[in-house]
């Protein structure tokens, strides 16, 4: 026999399961579990690589490219794996804008659309995460603080490997950039 919800108990369950429903603590308590907290490691779990592959055989792409130039992140990328810069050329421009910005879309949250006038992809709008955050501006700067040794970890990694970029929340010093 199907249970059957009623409206009342439909709208509690969407109410406990809505982010806004829970307290930071909630989110801090998850943030600092081991499995959490490792994998959030990102340049602990890198110098694994690296310990392992040749420094040319890994890339590290900055999200934000990926958000901004999708076509122009996905040439380096498949360069790094081997397609010759004219292939890659190719490759990347037989690729359909809409197709591109559902991909885009789908890893990042964000509602994309396609400026005509450019022929880009744009980003309308935050990710649910960003959205989110930025509601509850206590919580972000909690967990910003917990993880900022990791960033600031991964940052000095960036630098040590040549990379350009950098999180923008720390500077090499461990203090929060303006």
């Amino acid at each position: 026999k199907k249970s059957v919800m009623s409206v009342a108990q439909k709208r509690r369950m969407q109410e406990l399961s809505s982010p806004s429903s829970q307290p930071d603590s909630y989110y801090m308590e998850r943030l600092r579990n081991a499995t959490h907290d490792s994998r959030s490691n990102y340049a602990k779990h890198l110098r694994n690589w690296y310990e392992h592959f040749p420094p040319e055989t890994i890339l590290i792409v900055d999200y934000r490219d990926i958000e901004s130039d999708p076509r122009g992140t996905l040439s380096k990328i498949v360069q790094h794996i081997g397609l010759h810069e004219e292939e890659a050329r190719k490759y990347v421009e037989s690729l359909d804008d809409r197709v591109l910005g559902q991909r885009v879309n789908a890893a990042t949250s964000d509602q994309l659309r396609i400026d005509d006038s450019t022929a880009s992809i744009k980003s309308s709008q935050p990710s649910s995460s960003d959205y989110f955050l930025s509601q509850r501006p206590n919580l972000k700067r909690r967990m910003q603080k917990y993880l900022q040794h990791h960033a600031i970890e991964f940052n000095a990694l960036l630098e040590e490997k040549g990379y350009l970029w950098r999180l923008d929340e720390y500077d090499g010093n461990g203090r929060e950039m303006t």
